[in-house]
C-alpha cells in the first residue's frame, strides 16, 4: 500500500541468517565505502540484508516475484542520499 506515491517500508526482521548459496534475493553493489556506508545507515532498521564480503555487496534475501517492488523501495530509501550503487537480482 502507497501513502503519498512513496512505498511503505517493511520493518526489519529481528533474526539474522547467514546467505545461503541457492538463496534468492538482491545485491546492492556500492560504487566506494562511503556509499557502502550510507546504504548500511539508510537500509538498517528497514531490512534485513547482510554484507557478503565475496561479492562486496550487501544482500537483501527476498523472493523473485517481490524483486521489482523491493528496488523500488531501496530506490526511494535511498533517494537524495547520494549513494551510487546497482542493484543485481539472484535467481
Amino acid at each position: 500500500m502507497e501513502l503519498n506515491n512513496q512505498p511503505r517500508l517493511r520493518p526489519r526482521q529481528k533474526t539474522k541468517k547467514k546467505m545461503k548459496a541457492t538463496e534468492t534475493g538482491l545485491h546492492i553493489y556500492p560504487t566506494t565505502l562511503k556509499d557502502s556506508n550510507i546504504i548500511a545507515q539508510e537500509t538498517e532498521d528497514h531490512y534485513t540484508r547482510d554484507w557478503d564480503m565475496e561479492t562486496r555487496s550487501w544482500f537483501f534475501p527476498e523472493e523473485p516475484e517481490t524483486y521489482d517492488a523491493l528496488e523500488d523501495e531501496i530506490n526511494f530509501l535511498l533517494a537524495g542520499t547520494g549513494a551510487d550503487y546497482r542493484i543485481e537480482g539472484v535467481f
